[in-house]
């Protein structure tokens, strides 16, 4: 996505080169350094405790400039932003036939569906990029922080699984950084972390701070989560639990033409 030797040094021109991949292959967009601002301070994409780290504000604007404006970044598919930055192929899976299973099983243990929590560790071991969202009601508005911590209709990353005590829990990271987190089992504060020890808490990378990253049980994952975006950088990810591989890929080229084919 960034092209080496960039740097604020000597030659510098102002100018920076970011690559985005559309119509199979990678685009390359040019920006300068000009930055918009409000009384001096960035308005977009920047690092609260790291003022002078620039990467990620020209890299939201050259992403800008690739749909044509701010305004087309807000909101959106994960598969489609993945697709961008990667090249990847990517798949989206519904939690809805899980999150009825769990309506019929008032006994639902968190297991039920545990081919989906393999195929999701699969899919961490081969270096998948793995977002979710919750589910979003009729009378929930976008973006409205729940009583459990959890945010209706906003995405975030899958960045770990683990099974601990027969529980499957997974790590999820909220993208807005150290604001709302979950509050329920597992959480951060929660008394289920006293009874591990601190060589168990290192090895989950457990951590009792606001950043924005958490544990949940699985099962309150199915009943909160509707989806699951995947994005896997080679064919070779997209195989099925017995190590089949049942994917290849072919490009073309093509294009269309008024009268003969459009």
């Amino acid at each position: 996505i960034i092209p080496p030797d960039q740097d604020f040094g000597a030659g510098y021109t102002g100018m920076f080169r970011f690559n985005f991949w559309r119509d199979g292959g990678f685009n390359e967009v040019v920006i300068d350094d000009r930055l918009p601002c409000i009384n001096g301070k960035r308005i977009f994409a920047h690092n609260k405790e790291e003022p002078n780290e620039f990467w990620p504000s020209l890299l939201e604007k050259a992403y800008a400039k690739f749909y044509g404006g701010y305004n087309r970044l807000h909101g959106g598919d994960p598969n489609d932003a993945l697709l961008d930055l990667t090249g990847g192929l990517t798949e989206f899976k519904s939690l809805d036939k899980y999150q009825d299973d769990m309506k019929i099983d008032m006994d639902f243990d968190g297991k039920a569906d545990v081919p989906l929590f393999l195929m999701l560790v699969r899919m961490r071991r081969m270096s998948s990029l793995l977002c979710c969202f919750t589910k979003l009601e009729p009378s929930q508005k976008r973006e409205t922080v729940m009583a459990n911590g959890l945010i209706a209709g906003h995405g975030y990353t899958l960045t770990g699984m683990a099974i601990v005590e027969d529980i499957l829990l997974l790590k999820l990271r909220n993208p807005w950084g150290d604001r709302y987190e979950w509050k329920g089992p597992w959480c951060d504060e929660s008394p289920e972390w006293h009874r591990m020890t601190r060589e168990e808490k290192e090895l989950l990378g457990y951590a009792n701070r606001d950043d924005g990253e958490f544990w949940l049980p699985y099962k309150e994952f199915l009943h909160n989560f509707a989806g699951i975006s995947m994005c896997h950088i080679s064919p070779k990810g997209m195989t099925d639990l017995k190590g089949k591989h049942g994917w290849n890929e072919l490009r073309f080229a093509a294009e269309w033409v008024r009268g003969l084919n459009a």
